[in-house]
C-alpha cells in the first residue's frame, strides 16, 4: 500500500489487483478474469469466456462462444448466442428472444410479445390487447384443425373452432357462437340472440322476441311482444294441436290453451284465466279477479270474483261463498252449512247436526238432540249439552263445568266431581270421601276424607300429609321434611341441614355446616364428623332423641 493505494499483483496466472482514488483493477491472465471499475465503470473480461463492462452505468458482458451482457442507462442487454438466451431492457422495455424453437418476449410500454417457433407460441398483450398463436394445428387466435382462436382488442372476444367446432365473438356486447354441420350457432347483439341447429333448433331472441325452431316434426316456438306460439308438426305440438291435441296461445298477455274432444281449453286475456272440458269436464273463468270453476252432472262450480268465492257441488254436495270476508258453504241432505262475514263464522249442520257462529270474538256451537253448545263472547266460553251431558262456562278467568242428572257442576253430586277456577283459584271436589283440590294464589291444596292424601303448596311450601301412620312431608323456604308414624322415617333439611330419624331404634343422621352426626340408639353407632374431626361412638342400650315434634310445625 503505497499513499493509501492499494495494489496486489499474483503473477504466474494469479490475482492482480489495483484501488486508486476509487479505482478497482482486478486481472486474471491466462482465461481468468480482469476487472475495472473507474467512477462508477466496471469492465470484466474472460478470455474464451466472459467479458463484462460496465461505465457510467453501463454493464457489458460478453462471452466468446457464450453470454453477452450490457448496462447503459438503465439498458440491460443479454445474448445468448446459438441458440442461446437474448435479453434487453431499455426505457422500460424487456425484449427476450429464444432461438431455434425458443422463447421470444418482449414488453414496451405496456407491450408484452412472446413468440415460439417451430410450432410454439406466440402470444401479444398491447393496450389490453391478448394474441396467442400456435401454429401447425396447435392454438391460434384463430384456432386451427378444431382448435381454439381466441381474440380480444377493444373489447372483442373471438373465438373460433374450425371443422365444425365452436366460432364465438363478443364485441360491444356483440356476442356470437357458431358451429358448422348441423351444430350450434348463436348470435346475440344489441339484446339480440339468434341460435341455429341446422337439422334440428332454431332459436332466436331480438327486443323481446324469441324464436325457436326444430324442423323434421319438431317444435316452433315464437315470443315477441309477450306472444307465446308453440308448433309440433306431423301431429305433434301446435299453437293448436290437431287431432284432440293441445292448442297454446299468448298475445298481449293473451294465453289460451285448447284441447279438442273432450280435452282442455283455456284461456287468458288481460287477467282473464277460461279453462274449459268438455263432457262434464272443468270450466274455469278467472277475469278482473273473477274465477269461475264449473264442472257439469253434478260436479264443481266455484265463483270468485272481487273477492267473492263461490263453489257449489250438485246432488248434495259442497256450496261455498266468501264476499267481502264472507264465507259460506252450504251441504244440502244435513250436510254442513258455513257462514264467514267481518269476522263471523257460522257453521250449520241440519238434522240435529253441529251450528257454529262467530261474531266480535262470540262462538257459538249449537247441536240438538243432545249435542253440544258452546258459546264464546267477550272471552266467555258456553257449552251445554243437554239431557245429562256437560255445561261448560267461562268468563273473566272463570272456568265452570256443570253436567245434569249425575251431573258435573262447581259441584258434582252423589260423589261426583266439582270444578272451579276464579281469579286464578281452582277447586276439585269429590263427596263421599273422593279428592277435594283447592288452588288460590299459589296454593294448591289436595284433601282426601277417610285416611286419604292431603297436599298443601304455598309460597313454595309442600305439606303431604296422610292419616293413619301414612306420610307427612312438608318443603318451605328449602326445608325438607317427610313424617311417617309408627316407626317410620322422618328426613328433614333446612339451610344445609340433613335430618334422618327413624324411631324404635331406627337411624338419625344429621348434616349442618359440614357436621355430619350418625345416631342408632340400642348400643348402635353414633358418629360425628366436624372441622376434620370423626368420631364413631357405641352405647350400651344409649337412647337419645333431641328431636321432637316442634321441629315439624
Amino acid at each position: 500500500m503505497v499513499s493509501g493505494r492499494f495494489f496486489s499483483l499474483v503473477q504466474s496466472g494469479l490475482l492482480l489487483s489495483l484501488v486508486h482514488n476509487g479505482l478497482l483493477l482486478s486481472l486474471v491472465h491466462n482465461g481468468l478474469l480482469l476487472s475495472l471499475v473507474h467512477s462508477g465503470r466496471h469492465l470484466s473480461l474472460v478470455a474464451s469466456g466472459p467479458l463484462s463492462f460496465v461505465h457510467s452505468g453501463r454493464h457489458l458482458s460478453l462471452v466468446a462462444s457464450g453470454p453477452l451482457s450490457l448496462v447503459h442507462n438503465g439498458l440491460l442487454l443479454s445474448l445468448v448466442h446459438n441458440g442461446l438466451l437474448l435479453s434487453l431492457v431499455h426505457n422500460g422495455l424487456l425484449l427476450s428472444l429464444v432461438h431455434n424453437g425458443l422463447l421470444l418476449s418482449l414488453v414496451h410500454n405496456g407491450l408484452l410479445l412472446s413468440l415460439v417457433a417451430s410450432g410454439l407460441l406466440l402470444s401479444l398483450v398491447h393496450s389490453g390487447q391478448h394474441l396467442s398463436l400456435v401454429d401447425s394445428g396447435r392454438l391460434f387466435s384463430l384456432v386451427h384443425n378444431g382448435l381454439l382462436l381466441s381474440l380480444v382488442h377493444n373489447g372483442l372476444l373471438l373465438s373460433l373452432v374450425a371443422s365444425g367446432l365452436l366460432l364465438s365473438l363478443v364485441h360491444s356486447g356483440r356476442h356470437l357462437s357458431l358451429v358448422d354441420s348441423g351444430r350450434l350457432f348463436s348470435l346475440v347483439h344489441s339484446g339480440r340472440h339468434l341460435s341455429l341447429v341446422a337439422s334440428g333448433l332454431l332459436s332466436f331472441v331480438h327486443n323481446g322476441r324469441h324464436l325457436s325452431l326444430v324442423d323434421s316434426g319438431r317444435l316452433f316456438s315464437l315470443v315477441h311482444n309477450g306472444l307465446l306460439l308453440s308448433l309440433m308438426a306431423s301431429g305433434r305440438f301446435f299453437s293448436l294441436v290437431q287431432s284432440g291435441r293441445l292448442f297454446s296461445l299468448v298475445h298481449s298477455g293473451l294465453f289460451l290453451s285448447l284441447v279438442h274432444n273432450c280435452l282442455l281449453l283455456s284461456l287468458v286475456h288481460s287477467g282473464r284465466h277460461l279453462s274449459l272440458v268438455a263432457s262434464g269436464l272443468l270450466l274455469s273463468l278467472v277475469h278482473s279477479g273473477r274465477h269461475l270453476s264449473l264442472v257439469a252432472s253434478g260436479r264443481l262450480l266455484s265463483l270468485v270474483h272481487s273477492g267473492r268465492h263461490l263453489s257449489l257441488v250438485a246432488s248434495g254436495r259442497l256450496l261455498s261463498l266468501v264476499h267481502s270476508g264472507r264465507h259460506l258453504s252450504l251441504v244440502a241432505s244435513g250436510l254442513l252449512l258455513s257462514l264467514v262475514h267481518s269476522g263471523r263464522h257460522l257453521s250449520l249442520v241440519a238434522s240435529g247436526l253441529l251450528l257454529s257462529l262467530v261474531h266480535s270474538g262470540l262462538l257459538l256451537l249449537f247441536v240438538s238432540c243432545y249435542l253440544l253448545l258452546s258459546l264464546v263472547a267477550s272471552v266467555l266460553l258456553f257449552s251445554l249439552v243437554a239431557s245429562g251431558r256437560l255445561l261448560s262456562l267461562v268468563h273473566s278467568g272463570r272456568h265452570l263445568s256443570l253436567v245434569a242428572i249425575v251431573l258435573l257442576l262447581s259441584l258434582v253430586a252423589s260423589g261426583r266431581l266439582l270444578s272451579l277456577v276464579h281469579s286464578g283459584r281452582h277447586l276439585s271436589l269429590v263427596a263421599s270421601g273422593l279428592l277435594l283440590s283447592l288452588v288460590h294464589s299459589g296454593l294448591l291444596l289436595l284433601f282426601v276424607s277417610c285416611g286419604l292424601l292431603l297436599s298443601l303448596v304455598h309460597s313454595s311450601l309442600l305439606l303431604l300429609f296422610v292419616s293413619c301412620g301414612l306420610l307427612l312431608s312438608l318443603v318451605h323456604s328449602s326445608l325438607l321434611l317427610l313424617f311417617v308414624s309408627c316407626g317410620l322415617l322422618l328426613p328433614l333439611v333446612h339451610s344445609g341441614l340433613l335430618l334422618l330419624f327413624v324411631s324404635c331404634g331406627l337411624l338419625l343422621s344429621l348434616v349442618h355446616s359440614s357436621l355430619l352426626l350418625l345416631f342408632v340408639s340400642c348400643g348402635l353407632l353414633l358418629s360425628l364428623v366436624h372441622r376434620g374431626l370423626l368420631v364413631s361412638f357405641v352405647s350400651c342400650s344409649l337412647h337419645f332423641c333431641p328431636f321432637g315434634p316442634k321441629l315439624f310445625f
